[in-house]
């Protein structure tokens, strides 16, 4: 799209505390934000202000106003400027919501009569009604000082030929500054680098767009953006402030997956935005929000053209960023039984396997009341060590909740199934673009072994019984009871362990429920348990086995007297 025309911008300090009045016929001019005005050249009411405050003043197509805002540091005095002869006109002033008309009048020099062209986005520049807000209208100007790299002053947009409301930041005397208009309906980006002036004095910045390089792309929904791709600055917020625009056609009820990559650290506190066909704001945040994630899976609202915005922002942060808008397709749902292994492909395609950001793969089952089963997940991919999978019961309370690689990859491991009926396992994540293979099984845990043993005897593997020294299955447990009189000594002697069980409990209880150890069969670099004086009579428990370990294999231990 063209650009053409110039903005011009007076920036003068002056000393509010003169409280001179100068009846200027400037028509019906009123601060919204501090209840000043301005009526047939009679100043109606001047708020306090420090000793010096810069006035800025934007003019373009014959308008020109400002007066200092108390919400920035207070009022200022607006000069007597003369008025254009005819037939250049100032603009009339504007009506509507969001702008207050202010009459016109040229600057110091100037002639009233500016190039700047209207229309496009609200019809050249109109301030909403809050100093954050500033969408209405198509130009905006930002002040950067300590040269161009701090946070921009108060933004601002003025008006050009429709008239308007306006605000206005401050530029201190002697601070070096870089002054950035963008046009915010092509993108492109005029910039004037000066210093704030001395009191009772002016300088003038001029934002010449004609033969800008607009920042305007016409994207898909799979596409790719890079430095330079698909045209020349996509993907590069070169000038502070500036800003790139994409727009894309969406399908009402379409999700979509917003994945950013390859941000320049510069680019962390600036901005991209989505905004649907109908103006409404889908998203708005930093690109280093929530700890570097993705804007991620959005439903798209109607059907129509989205405009993503990048830049526009108070931070003078200028670099590189990438971006991908992934289609999302309905979730694959398969249909599975406790019991069941799922990789890649089994039971079925697009098992196992998120194959783009924002893929779901759902998976139901049938259980009893009561039934106990170990969710085991296995060969998961690395990139998907931050994906989550999710457990909803029949009446849709969330069990689990986790990511792949939670608390250092363990298992969610034994849950206790109280509802029956059917069950869902939701693998997937809305915001993580982690892409690759998984698998997971459903074990059955049956009750546990129980074996009465006694002080002197050896545990191994069938002995004393069927199941003893053996986890066959993760979350089976074994358990163990022999009485001892109070002050017995007793040696817990571990060997034999399979070295998939070495991350895999064992349990002392006492007569009263008290803890004596529990510790991992590996515990201490393969330590026994050790020695131990039972100062209860009665019967003592030992359990073997993890509820969130899915080991399995053979042990053996022997109960002997020192």
């Amino acid at each position: 799209m063209e650009n053409s025309g110039m903005l011009s911008l007076l920036s003068r300090t002056i000393n509010p505390q003169t409280r001179t009045v100068h009846a200027c016929d400037l028509g019906a001019l009123k601060d919204i934000a501090t209840g000043l005005a301005l009526a047939g050249g009679t100043l109606l009411a001047l708020a306090s202000a420090p000793a010096s405050v810069p006035l800025l003043i934007l003019y373009g197509g014959g308008f020109l106003g400002g007066v200092g805002s108390g919400v920035f540091v207070g009022a200022g005095v607006i000069e007597c400027l003369t008025p254009p002869a005819p037939p250049c006109r100032p603009a009339p002033a504007a009506s509507g919501a969001g702008t207050t008309g202010m009459g016109a009048a040229p600057p110091p020099g100037g002639t009233g009569c500016g190039s700047v062209s209207g229309g496009g986005a609200g019809g050249g520049l109109a301030q909403s009604a809050t100093a954050n807000q500033f969408e209405n209208g198509r130009f905006v100007v930002r002040v950067f000082p300590q040269a161009g790299s701090g946070p921009a002053l108060t933004p601002f947009s003025g008006a050009t030929d429709p008239g308007g409301y306006f605000f206005i930041p401050l530029i201190p005397a002697d601070e070096p500054f870089r002054a950035v208009a963008t046009d915010r309906l092509t993108g492109a980006s005029v910039s004037h680098e000066g210093v704030g002036p001395a009191l009772n004095q002016s300088i003038y910045m001029n934002f010449d767009f004609t033969g800008a390089q607009g920042n305007l792309y016409t994207i898909q929904i799979g596409d790719t953006i890079t430095d330079g791709v698909p045209g020349p600055g996509a993907g590069n917020i070169e000038t502070p402030g500036g800003v790139d625009i994409y727009t894309f056609n969406g399908v009402d009820g379409q999700q979509i997956y917003f994945d950013l990559f390859g941000v320049d650290p510069a680019l962390t506190f600036v901005h991209w935005k989505l905004v649907a066909p109908g103006g409404a704001i889908l998203f708005d945040a930093i690109f280093n929000c929530c700890g570097g994630a993705d804007a991620g899976v959005h439903t798209l609202p109607a059907s129509g053209v989205y405009t993503l915005r990048i830049g526009e922002s108070a931070d003078p942060g200028t670099g590189t960023y990438g971006f991908t808008l992934w289609n999302v397709p309905p979730p694959h749902t398969f249909s599975i039984a406790i019991g069941d292994t799922i990789t890649n492909g089994v039971p079925g395609p697009g098992a196992g396997n998120i194959e783009s950001p924002g893929v779901k793969d759902v998976y139901t089952f049938n259980a009893p009341a009561g039934q106990k089963v170990y969710f085991d997940a296995f060969g998961v991919a690395p990139a998907l060590v931050q994906v989550n999978w999710k457990l909803t019961a029949p009446d849709g309370s969330v069990l689990f909740d986790t990511i792949f690689n939670c608390c250092g990859g363990v298992d969610p491991g034994v849950y206790t199934l109280a509802h029956g009926g059917i069950y869902t396992i939701t693998v997937g994540d809305d915001t993580n673009a982690g892409t690759g293979t998984y698998g997971f099984t459903l074990w059955d845990v049956p009750p546990p072994d129980e074996f009465t043993i006694a002080i002197g005897d050896t545990v191994s593997d069938g002995v004393p019984g069927p199941g003893a020294g053996n986890i066959e299955s993760p979350g089976v447990k074994d358990v163990y009871t022999f009485n001892a009189p109070a002050g017995q000594k007793v040696y817990f002697d571990l060997f034999g362990v399979e070295p998939a069980l070495t991350q895999v409990n064992w349990k002392l209880v006492a007569p009263n429920g008290e803890v004596i150890f529990d510790q991992i069969l590996n515990c201490c670099g393969g330590q026994d348990a050790g020695e131990f004086t039972l100062a209860q009579p009665g019967v003592y428990t030992i359990t073997v086995g993890d509820d969130t370990d899915a080991g399995v294999g053979t042990y053996s231990f022997e109960l002997r007297v020192p």
